[in-house]
């Protein structure tokens, strides 16, 4: 709740004084038609004059003109209010993208944003700017009469009292039903999107049961708040009318008694009615005012964290030389996964990953190359930590390919450019050629301009892991972070991915792999191992010939390299009885000698990376 006050009092503090201005006069218009019909049956009718009927209905009129303009000018300017919080919150929401786990969190934040400010447009929002002036009303009454004043405060205690029932009696019910629609929500959401496995094992029915008592808890819990709120709603308007009823009727025998005139009577009952309507809006609205409060302060937790979108000055193109230093990664239990992770890559170097399943081999990824904050210690390129680097720079000198890839919503030219405003067609077509991409995309329906989303059916498992390896390669960036990049690809583009790891080790940008392709693991020059939350330095094992595998000593990075032979588009065809999956070209590997390539392709020997790569 700290940030939307600080925003009202402080962004937003040019709107909310023009909604209290506009307030003032609307609340001061409302007060004509009391007074024109105190004046039309004290004034008009003892003296018989026309014109100053005609002269004080002309002055009612324009007064109830200039309040449905102020009214009309209220919700436009709480409209924009609406729209700059709008502006002031998403960069926020945008900058703690990485503190949500999944797109359920992520849809339940968006529902949370759409609440707040459409709450903040709403009518409950500007009723709230009415309640200040109830003492202005109550002091009108006591000036018409001391006992119609006291008849109207009996009123706005009961209404107050009902108002206090209201928060009591829905507050715990309102919070259950809360929880159990974003549990019916998160349900759904991770169902829809496993939709090819739920229909292969036949899960619908049962799914679709369980989605139904979910929703069936939030249905039962939301009735229930709504029933309580709206009994006791009507139960304010009942009284407001009724309260309006008694000053009439105590008017009435006032005037009798010849303690006031006959044309207070009704001047008495409209502003009690008045007096009392605030609070009876502020009950109508208070389930989306509630909301909106809890959507506010649900806000606040996920953007406490955020980081600002800001731009820092930019550092030195950088080399691409990567260090960690003691490196920490904790889970959300506080579990330790990795410890005191101590690592330099020098550019042109490449690095192989490998661990156990569950070791945090892609937390780590994600750490390195800047998707995730280390619970301690630092991420160094070219000695700067990454909180030091404007965001843009950082973001041009990093490719990272997750081991899931992902697709944004946009073209498929934006998605291969990382949507940067300054794309470079030509360098899109380049990455897209060298991957083996280009034609699969020329045939779809508008090319490099094709609309794509998360779980489109346009492309294949394996052309999005293409993409998303084309949006690595895009720029030729200086640390290339490639988590199972060759997963699912088959031969030929396995053997492109080769070429351009290749290529840019030539170009001296540092890569780190984890992978479980030979062609890959034929470009290492170290390799890496997680134990024990923790990372050392492991020896090479790579096929080597009839013999069986042999180890190789860590080469240096600026070491010439065996022979650099180039993968063939072309595979050969499997030897008999190989699965199709492990075919690779028939030709040498780059960085192993020709002799070797029979071996190395997989034909005789499967081969391992120290165990743990290649299981």
């Amino acid at each position: 709740m700290t940030r939307i006050v600080q925003f009202l009092t402080r962004k937003g503090a040019p709107h909310v004084r023009m909604i209290v201005l506009l307030s003032i006069v609307a609340n001061l218009m409302i007060l004509a038609p009391s007074f024109h019909m105190l004046q039309v049956y004290d004034r008009v009718l003892a003296s018989r004059s026309v014109p100053t009927l005609v002269a004080i209905t002309a002055i009612a009129l324009f007064a109830i003109a200039v309040y449905g303009i102020a009214e009309a000018m209220r919700m436009r300017v709480a409209r924009r209010l609406a729209n700059s919080y709008a502006v002031e919150t998403s960069p926020k929401l945008f900058g703690s993208l990485e503190t949500l786990d999944s797109g359920a969190d992520a849809g339940k934040v968006l529902r949370d944003f759409q609440t707040a400010s459409g709450w903040l447009a709403s009518k409950a929002f500007v009723n709230l700017f009415d309640l200040p002036f109830m003492p202005l009303f109550a002091v009108i009454l006591f000036l018409v009469h001391p006992l119609v004043c006291l008849v109207a405060m009996i009123g706005l205690v009961i209404m107050v009292a009902i108002g206090w029932l209201n928060v009591v009696l829905t507050r715990e019910t309102a919070k259950a039903g809360r929880s159990a629609d974003l549990d019916a929500n998160a349900f759904a959401m991770s169902a829809i999107t496993r939709g090819p496995e739920i229909r292969a094992f036949g899960m619908l029915p049962d799914l679709s049961m369980q989605w139904g008592l979910k929703s069936a808890r939030s249905i039962v819990a939301a009735e229930k708040a709504s029933h309580l709120s709206g009994n006791l709603s009507a139960l304010s308007r009942s009284v407001r009318q009724g309260i309006q009823i008694v000053t009439l009727g105590w008017g009435a025998f006032l005037v009798i008694h010849g303690d006031m005139s006959g044309g207070m009577i009704f001047m008495a009952s409209m502003i009690s009615g008045k007096l009392l309507q605030p609070i009876e809006q502020a009950i109508a609205g208070w389930e989306a005012t509630t909301k909106a409060l809890q959507s506010f302060a649900d806000l606040d937790e996920v953007t406490k964290s955020h980081k600002r979108l800001e731009e820092r000055p930019p550092l030195p193109e950088p080399s691409g030389q990567i260090e960690l230093r003691d490196l920490s990664i904790s889970l959300d239990r506080g579990r330790m996964l990795l410890s005191d992770v101590n690592l330099r890559v020098k550019p042109g170097e490449c690095v192989l990953l490998e661990g156990g399943s569950g070791s945090g081999k892609s937390l780590l990824m994600e750490c390195i190359a800047g998707g995730r904050e280390p619970s301690s210690g630092l991420v160094l390129m070219d000695g700067a930590p990454r909180g030091r680097w404007p965001m843009r720079q950082w973001g041009r000198a990093v490719g990272f390919a997750p081991e899931e890839p992902g697709i944004v919503k946009g073209t498929v030219a934006m998605n291969i450019s990382r949507f940067s405003p300054e794309m470079d067609l030509q360098e899109v077509y380049r990455v897209a050629q060298a991957l083996g991409l280009h034609a699969a995309i020329l045939s779809l329906p508008q090319g490099y301009q094709t609309q794509l989303s998360e779980g489109t059916k346009l492309l294949s498992t394996s052309q999005k892991r293409l993409l998303a390896l084309a949006r690595a390669f895009y720029g030729n960036p200086r640390l290339l972070v490639l988590d199972q990049p060759a997963s699912g690809l088959d031969a030929r583009c396995e053997g492109a991915l080769a070429n351009l790891v290749s290529d840019a080790k030539r170009d001296k940008a540092a890569i780190i792999l984890v992978t479980r392709s030979l062609l890959l693991a034929n470009l290492v020059d170290r390799c890496i191992r997680i134990t024990d939350n923790r990372v050392e330095d492991i020896s090479i094992t790579v096929p080597g010939g009839q013999g069986g595998p042999r180890r190789m000593r860590p080469r240096q990075p600026n070491a010439p390299a065996p022979t650099q032979a180039r993968i063939e588009a072309t595979p050969a065809a499997p030897a008999a009885g190989a699965k199709a999956r492990g075919a690779t070209p028939q030709t040498a590997p780059v960085g192993q000698p020709a002799s070797n390539a029979a071996t190395a392709s997989g034909a005789s020997q499967p081969g391992s990376i120290s165990n743990g790569a290649m299981q």
